[in-house]
């Protein structure tokens, strides 16, 4: 398979996505992400030359003027609250100009081009983590690697893996195993929807059942309502036709599913049903809490752009509440673990509607009804992974990625059945 120095830039920009790596300028302002910045503006080199499509230039100003008037309308509470604005608006735009040169690449490239490098990705993430969970040697270089390159944000919390799931998950180079499932789970996703392998379905399901058991990660069991939703307009078909057959094997495979993850989280799982697993309240539970509060009183643009600070002192009130009072004593920072929950506290209700109607004018203005159900579902689904917030690389390598993949499926259909 032979890259172009265009594709070569966009490999290493994904790679950069991955590792998270940070630049920093002084001890306190840094760069995140810096690789895949400086790819992004790289690859958008190549476009200056080249008429953009007027729609992700119409989409890019949209999100901008939203986000200037959330900071505008949302309340000044804390010191230094407005220059926390001002500097994830920032990255903010770095990141819109990534997804625009992502996105705009995408477009100039082979779409089968693009499903072997997800694919390929995809190989090696699955492959380091099922080597670092046999091979110790390969982990303790991982550790190494994670210790030496990144200033924060390393998971060392082993002792709570083993009692989760009996091993210490891996981490394959990412700061977190968390990190590390999310890639699996957005490149599977991702590659299923370009790839024209007829094997590419059985694949997936092969995938998922080898991911959780080799990462123990709760996020890989998202691919399963994902799955669903790729295959809504197919699901409509075979039901009217096989009526009965295809509840049989729906309901088969959900038997297998269920039981098979139970058994590797059963632990888990009970913690989440009697509210005592930390995570899960914290991912879930906690910011739909202090989303509620903090609507109540700022309901229009929501606390600002980056103002988690705005509602810290509710945060507060309702980390206590659950009982972690050690968090608030610690000076813990609010994270709400999903940049999805993220737009809704940053923009309140009218700026959400606001981003909702920019999305589906100007991103998805040639989708279908079904696609962008598609488009919505599988979006929200990957924002419950947690781990990437609103302004940073990842969120918006995952929209320019999941547009493009189902625009161009939808076109590639198109012609068959007009081929037909």
């Amino acid at each position: 398979m032979k890259f172009s120095f265009q594709a070569s830039l966009l490999i290493l920009y994904l790679i950069g996505a991955y590792l998270n790596m940070s630049l920093f300028i002084t001890e306190t302002i840094f760069i995140p992400n810096f690789i895949s910045y400086f790819c992004a503006i790289c690859l958008l080199l190549f476009q200056v030359n080249k008429s953009a499509k007027l729609n992700f230039i119409y989409f890019f100003l949209g999100i901008i003027i939203i986000s200037i008037l959330s900071i505008i309308f949302s309340p000044n509470l804390a010191a230094g609250i407005f220059k926390e604005k001002l500097l994830s608006f920032v990255q903010l735009f770095l990141s819109l100009v990534s997804f625009l040169a992502v996105i705009l690449t995408l477009y100039d490239m082979n779409p089968l081009k693009v499903s072997r490098i997800l694919g390929v990705f995809l190989c090696i993430l699955l492959a380091g983590a099922f080597l670092e969970r046999i091979i110790p040697p390969i982990g303790a270089i991982s550790d190494y690697f994670r210790e030496t390159v990144y200033a924060f944000g390393v998971y060392t919390s082993e002792k709570r893996d083993i009692s989760m799931v009996g091993f210490v998950r891996p981490n394959f180079f990412s700061r977190e195993p968390s990190f590390l499932a999310h890639f699996i789970a957005l490149f599977a996703i991702l590659w299923h929807i370009l790839s024209r392998n007829r094997y590419k379905t059985s694949i997936l399901i092969f995938i998922l059942f080898f991911s959780i058991v080799i990462t123990g990660s709760l996020k890989i069991l998202l691919l399963v309502p994902a799955f669903l939703f790729l295959y809504l307009k197919d699901l409509k078909k075979l039901i009217l036709k096989y009526h009965i057959l295809v509840f049989f094997s729906f309901g088969l495979f959900m038997i297998l599913f269920v039981v098979s993850s139970y058994y590797i989280f059963s632990e888990r799982i009970i913690d989440i049903l009697s509210s005592k697993d930390q995570s899960f309240n914290m991912r879930i539970l906690v910011p739909a809490a202090v989303i509620g509060f903090a609507l109540a009183r700022y309901p229009f643009f929501g606390v600002g752009l980056g103002a988690k600070e705005n509602s810290l002192a509710i945060f507060n009130d309702t980390l206590t509440s659950f009982g972690y009072d050690w968090m608030v004593r610690l000076g813990y920072e609010p994270n709400f673990h999903s940049f999805s929950l993220e737009v809704i506290h940053f923009y309140g209700i009218l700026g959400t509607l606001l981003m909702i109607y920019i999305f589906n004018k100007y991103l998805l203005r040639t989708f279908e009804r079904v696609d962008k159900y598609r488009f919505w579902g599988i979006l929200l689904l990957i924002s419950m992974m947690g781990g990437s917030p609103f302004v940073g690389v990842r969120t918006w390598l995952t929209v320019a990625f999941l547009t493009y993949s189902i625009s161009i499926t939808d076109l590639q259909n198109k012609r068959r059945e007009h081929k037909s």
